[in-house]
Formats: structure tokens, C-alpha cells, sequence
């Protein structure tokens, strides 16, 4: 579910990056990396949740397991958060944040 008060990035742009499976081993990893780099508000993360508060609390722990910085970790918001899966496509394809993944 799209979350409205969409916060923009210090370029002013929606989200450019999606990383799938932000939950699991691989795609923790990744998103571990691109938390500590400057483009790290301009990732949107497609979790299993629920919920955003869901799959936002299921990334941090996530994180948390890949030893990213508490500090980092509370940077990331909801609006970063798409709730979905892979073999269910078409619950999430319409989010309207997905036309600026580049």
C-alpha cells in the first residue's frame, strides 16, 4: 500500500532503486550496504509485511542481523516500504512510486 505524505530525498526525486526481498539474506545484505551511502532515501524496499509498520520493522531487524548502526536503521520510513511479493505481482505492480525506479 502506497503511503501519501510521500517524503522527498535531498534530490527531490521519488524512489530510484527497488530491492526485492529486502527481508531475506541477499537482499538484506544489499539493502545493509545502500543504508550507509547517499542514495540510501531513494531505495524503496519490497518486504513481506503486511503493512509498511510491518515490513519497516521487519527490514530493521533485518539490518540489525546484517550489523547496520542503530542510527542508520532509523532513518528508513515508511513511505520507503512497499508490501508485497514476488509470486504475487499483481497485489503491488500499480504502486505509483514504481515508474521512478530507474
Amino acid at each position: 500500500m502506497y503511503h501519501p505524505k510521500m517524503v522527498k530525498s535531498n534530490q527531490n526525486t521519488f524512489p530510484k532503486i527497488l530491492i526485492t526481498g529486502a527481508t531475506g539474506f541477499i537482499g538484506g545484505a544489499l539493502a545493509a550496504r545502500l543504508i550507509t551511502t547517499e542514495v540510501w532515501d531513494q531505495v524503496l524496499f519490497l518486504t513481506r509485511g503486511m503493512h509498511e509498520a510491518d515490513g519497516l520493522a521487519r527490514l530493521a531487524q533485518n539490518l540489525r542481523q546484517h550489523g547496520v548502526n542503530e542510527a542508520l536503521v532509523q532513518k528508513l520510513r515508511l513511505h520507503q516500504i512497499l508490501c508485497g511479493d514476488l509470486m504475487n505481482v499483481p497485489d503491488w505492480i500499480d504502486d505509483p512510486r514504481l515508474p521512478s525506479i530507474q
